[in-house]
């Protein structure tokens, strides 16, 4: 069996009162370009105040988080 590991990285601006970001679309295009066809992908995110969080990112789960 022959493993790979990529690493990539990026940094995005969020504003500093509930900053938020759909990340999927990123996500998917270095999964698509990777190449890779079986594997698990792995999100990091570094700072004491950040979250990486899986939800159905739309106005009623956005609204959900600010209250």
């Amino acid at each position: 069996m022959m493993m790979s590991l990529r690493t990539h990285r990026w940094s995005l601006r969020l504003s500093a009162e509930f900053g938020h970001a759909d990340i999927t679309a990123e996500l998917e295009d270095l999964v698509r370009q990777s190449k890779v066809r079986n594997g698990a992908l792995t999100v990091q995110l570094v700072g004491s105040t950040g979250a990486v969080t899986t939800i159905e990112y739309e106005a009623g789960a956005l609204g959900d988080l600010r209250r």
